[in-house]
């Protein structure tokens, strides 16, 4: 670790001042779009609450970093039962909460049950615990969860910031619904100040028990505006910043300002509602399909990776140079004539708002949607919503079909598919192109019971192949999260969630 009060204020790198960048106390400042709504991990769902609670807690396990591959966090080695029912963590020793109370296998259990308790409604306790059935505390060091059936996404989902992190009993108890602004983890970072909209600072936990950062302060800073952060960034008065789009990348390489991507945990698509006309008729689905060129679709000015996957490159199932249908006009009009004739039209629907997998907004991508079809003699009336009136646009089946997307939390093709597909969930509004295939069912439950790696690929490329010909979708891309590095920045990883690993900052 060098000094940087020797610097002087002109020498810059990557053209930000140095001696602004980090100041003589070793303060890091991060500039984020908004705020974090809570730093309870069990009532945590936005992405915001995310980053600090990665920073202030540890799970049982957690991503390896920069990769969906999993290493031990707290615990120090787990075992899964040949039945599939039976996790058996041991646990590290010698670990402190953040409030001087040691960390043991009752916490465990304790962060898991006061989801499920009264005046707690945890939003993830369902998706990432599954059919838990019980936790046992062996002893001190060893505690067992035991599922009511096998459940192959638990390690990874317990990777995740929500409802995973293990929390301090007795902090917990003793701020009650505050705990939310009195967070008490194992984690690298310990909360200093929480200026409401403005800021959340951290310090460095000094007992944490791995190499810790060698900063001494993290400042989490809202700065809504994408040119403000710029600003800020540019100036030096922030380190880290995030909420770019790929036409800011442009100015980072002629600025030489250095910044990381990853590929988002996440899918944007052109979805049907295939229990309705007129997309009941697979071979208008397929159609289309045909119809749109998704290589162009990078004059809408996303950042993104196009492919015709549901599940992004990194996650299990994914196929590499995967085509079915393939950009093929002229099959696309050859089918068309033989179903509808000329001239067939249809309402799609779309959100106004950014997305994290489509960061133009909902109506440059319709417009883009649009432009393809009118190729094939297919006229597409476009109609708008904000995001709110968007999902009960969905649930309502508004329209003929819709732009969409998934974020997965966890980055298991589980979450990709089993909730976006499954027959069982078309009553639950997460499946709204209400499909159902027994094939894909019957599949999406044995790659759910599977904790082999192989079987579990195979299980899901299958899967993939089979809702594609089916056509309820046409997977568009999939996401880039990008961050915003200062040069004099080190040993920070931007995570697929989004999240970053700030554990060894320095």
């Amino acid at each position: 670790m060098f000094a940087l009060g020797f610097f002087s204020w002109n020498l810059k790198l990557g053209g930000i001042p140095v001696l602004s960048l980090l100041d003589s106390h070793q303060t890091v400042v991060y500039a984020y779009t908004s705020e974090a709504q809570t730093l309870d991990p069990a009532l945590a769902k936005d992405p915001q609450s995310a980053k600090l609670i990665s920073c202030i807690y540890e799970g049982l396990v957690r991503y390896k970093p920069g990769t969906l591959d999993i290493e031990p966090a707290l615990a120090s080695d787990w075992k899964i039962s040949k039945d599939g029912l039976t996790y058996t963590f041991n646990l590290k020793k010698n670990i402190l909460f953040h409030d001087g109370t040691p960390f043991r296998a009752q916490a465990v259990k304790y962060s898991i049950e006061r989801q499920t308790k009264k005046g707690i409604a945890s939003y993830y306790y369902d998706l990432v615990f599954g059919p838990l059935r019980e936790v046992k505390v062996i002893d001190d060091y060893t505690v067992k969860l035991v599922l009511s059936k096998p459940y192959a996404p638990l390690l990874r989902n317990l990777a995740m910031p929500y409802a995973a992190p293990v929390v301090s009993p007795s902090a917990a108890e003793k701020y009650g619904s505050a705990f939310g602004v009195n967070p008490t983890g194992t984690g690298p970072y310990i909360l200093l100040d929480w200026d409401k909209d403005i800021s959340i600072s951290l310090a460095v936990n000094p007992f944490y028990r791995e190499p810790g950062p060698e900063v001494k302060k993290l400042i989490f800073k809202v700065i809504p505006q994408t040119g403000q952060r710029l600003t800020a960034l540019l100036n030096g008065d922030v380190h880290l910043a995030d909420g770019f789009t790929q036409l800011n990348t442009l100015l980072f390489k002629q600025r030489n300002i250095p910044y990381q991507t990853t590929v988002s945990n996440d899918v944007s698509y052109l979805g049907f509602y295939v229990n309705k006309p007129p997309f009941n008729n697979i071979k208008l689905r397929r159609a289309i399909s045909m119809a749109i060129n998704r290589g162009e679709k990078g004059d809408t000015g996303q950042l993104a990776i196009n492919n015709e996957n549901i599940l992004p490159p990194g996650v299990c199932g994914f196929e590499k140079n995967f085509k079915l249908y393939g950009y093929d006009p002229e099959k696309s009009i050859q089918i068309l004539n033989d179903t509808v004739g000329n001239g067939f039209s249809f309402e799609l629907i779309t959100y106004l708002d950014q997305r994290p997998y489509n960061d133009t907004g909902g109506e440059p991508l319709a417009k883009f949607i649009q432009d393809q079809l009118a190729q094939v003699n297919i006229k597409v009336r476009i109609k708008t919503y904000n995001w709110e009136k968007y999902k009960r646009a969905l649930l309502n089946q508004e329209g003929d079909a819709f732009l969409y997307g998934w974020i997965s939390d966890s980055g298991d093709p589980d979450d990709f598919l089993y909730h976006q597909f499954g027959g069982k969930l078309n009553e639950s509004g997460l499946n709204i192109f209400h499909y159902n295939n027994e094939a894909v069912n019957s599949l999406l439950e044995e790659g759910r019971s599977s904790c082999d790696l192989e079987q579990r690929q195979n299980i899901y490329a299958r899967v993939q192949r089979l809702i594609l010909s089916d056509a309820p979708l046409v997977p568009l891309n999939h996401g880039i999260n990008i961050l915003a590095v200062s040069p004099v920045i080190k040993n920070c990883i931007l995570q697929r969630n989004g999240t970053c690993f700030l554990n060894r900052l320095n």
